[in-house]
């Protein structure tokens, strides 16, 4: 290198650090400013307070009139978040709206991740809008171009700060803008991701100064209450460093490589993951945002884009989403069955059924009962169907709808026949609801005595809404459920409706119930009953993701009755 150039990269470095001090020494001033501005405006009355705000505003522009027009747009944007949590005027149109508009009540739900590079938070991202049909928020493949410091940053540390607080500022933006809008937002990253994770990286392998890393957090804590929290923040952990490593190895074809992930070390993987695995609990605790971990394989989740129907299906239920899944809906299935009820002259037996738990059934049941009056019905649950200390007293639905019942001790329906004879009149309650009659298992090896009970009941001058599943975790027909359905094709006044769900893993509809035993299948010779719950069931295909281990290869699943649905 000759004489000249070294002088000129000298030269280069000597502006690089006076424009970073510059920009540092600003910062800190900006921001002393407001805090004290915040300090001693509250007491003042609003026409006071918005006087000396301007008169702050003016001050602040003569102190960054001098900087790049990159750098103003910077502490512009500052400007306007400070006035957002104070409540003073926005000056800038974009924030100003977004002012306007968050006091509008929507109804929204956000979803962010946070994760090491390359461990697949878009690819599932992707998947998650896909399925939510949620809107898009950072999902991108390049979400660097904007930021006009993030390629200085990456050569030189004394742009480090200034590409941080851009990220900070445009994500806080993005996520203020996508927190007004009513349905589901999902983003491939978080402003937490950039405060919890990339900082704290930058920080601890030096390429963050201790004074820029300070300065930082003290811009963040100044604008944590404008900051959105995400509803649900999914965390993605590699299950191994090298098949992390692998797995971006393998996507550095030009057409799949992104900028972010060039260039990276194993061990710059190695500290990232474990800032991640550290953060998990924090996030929940210190900061109160709901946060859901996955270990995964990142070169299998690239690759088989199936794998996402399950992380998709937890996070769908961690926000109560299982419901869209399911067809027809607890309402469609509810008004069918009131207008049934309407039409009828003589009384009525419906059966709702599934192949599958988790369907709505009970749901379905609950605002049944919430249609005809809960003071014109009684409703019943076998013991056998007890998961919980509070189901002793009612039916409970998976999405919190409640129904008052009876417990029936002996799981028999020749006895709550007789106690309803003998405790219910039919002019004053003409409604019978049963919950999980295929629990009854004291007629479990005689279906016609089944038919006849609910049969009986109807005949005393009851309409009796039951609701029940078709097939065991083995895919046997379970107890007499069967020869009830078949019985609605023999009965004019018995009807059925059949509710559906989708695959925990696949896009397939559900028709069997996945039993977990300690985090393994269940097998099929395993006859220990255990009352269901989402711990330990889950909804399959059965073809593609069976029910079972062990299943006998010469085993034949029993077709259900062809019966017309209500």
């Amino acid at each position: 290198m000759t004489s000249c150039a070294i002088i000129e990269q000298a030269r280069g470095l000597e502006k690089m650090r006076f424009e970073q001090k510059r920009f540092y020494t600003t910062l800190n001033f900006f921001l002393d400013e407001l805090n004290r501005w915040q300090i001693f405006s509250p007491s003042k009355p609003q026409d006071d307070r918005e006087l000396d705000f301007q008169h702050l505003k003016e001050k602040l522009n003569r102190k960054t009139s001098h900087l790049p027009a990159n750098e103003r747009f910077l502490f512009n944007q500052i400007f306007d978040l400070f006035s957002l949590k104070n409540e003073v005027t926005v000056t800038d149109r974009e924030h100003a709206l977004l002012a306007k508009e968050s006091e509008k009540n929507k109804e929204n739900i956000s979803i962010g991740f946070i994760g090491p590079l390359g461990v697949g938070k878009t690819t599932v991202a992707k998947s998650l809008i896909n399925d939510l049909g949620a809107r898009a928020n950072h999902v991108t493949n390049e979400p660097y171009d904007k930021n006009p410091f993030w390629q200085l940053s990456q050569q030189s540390p004394e742009y480090m700060l200034r590409s941080q607080v851009y990220f900070l500022l445009s994500n806080i933006l993005s996520d203020r803008n996508a927190k007004i809008k009513a349905g589901i937002s999902v983003s491939d990253t978080s402003v937490f991701t950039d405060i919890l994770m990339w900082v704290e990286w930058y920080h601890q392998i030096g390429r963050f100064s201790e004074e820029d890393y300070q300065t930082y957090h003290k811009l963040v804590t100044m604008l944590m209450p404008v900051i959105p929290k995400p509803d649900l923040l999914v965390a993605l952990l590699p299950d191994s460093v090298d098949n992390l490593y692998r797995g971006i190895s393998e996507r550095q074809q030009p057409e799949q490589a992104r900028t972010g992930e060039l260039g990276f070390k194993k061990e710059d993987l190695k500290q990232q993951t474990y800032i991640v695995r550290a953060l998990i609990k924090k996030i929940t605790v210190e900061i109160g945002i709901p946060i859901l971990d996955f270990t995964i394989n990142p070169i299998t989740t690239f690759k088989d884009r199936t794998l996402s129907y399950d992380y998709i299906y937890q996070i769908r239920n961690r926000l109560n989403l299982l419901k869209e899944l399911l067809h027809p809906s607890p309402e469609d299935v509810a008004d069918k069955i009131i207008k049934i009820l309407a039409e009828s002259e003589e009384r009525q037996v419906i059966l709702i059924h599934a192949e599958s738990m988790f369907t709505g059934k009970t749901t379905a049941l609950c605002l049944v009962a919430q249609k005809v009056g809960h003071e014109k019905l009684s409703a019943y649950q076998p013991r056998k169907a007890i998961r919980k200390l509070e189901q002793e007293n009612a039916v409970l639905s998976r999405d919190n709808l409640a129904l008052q019942a009876r417990v029936v001790e002996d799981n028999s329906l020749l006895s709550l026949v007789e106690y309803i004879k003998t405790n219910i009149n039919p002019k004053k309650k003409p409604y019978i609801f049963i919950d999980e009659i295929q629990l009854f298992i004291a007629e479990a090896e005689n279906p016609q005595t089944a038919i006849s009970a609910l049969e009986g009941l109807r005949n005393l001058g009851f309409h009796v809404i039951c609701d029940g599943i078709d097939y065991t975790f083995q895919e046997k027909p379970f107890t007499f459920m069967h020869r009830l359905i078949n019985n609605c094709n023999e009965n004019n006044n018995w009807k059925a409706v059949q509710m559906k769900t989708r695959c925990r893993y696949c896009e397939d509809d559900a028709r069997g119930t996945r039993r977990i035993k300690i985090g393994i299948i269940a097998s099929f010779n395993d006859v220990t009953y255990l009352a269901g719950d989402k711990e330990q069931y889950e909804p399959v295909c059965c073809k593609k993701h069976p029910s079972c281990a062990g299943q006998p290869p010469e085993f034949v699943r029993h077709s259900l009755p062809i019966v017309n649905e209500i």
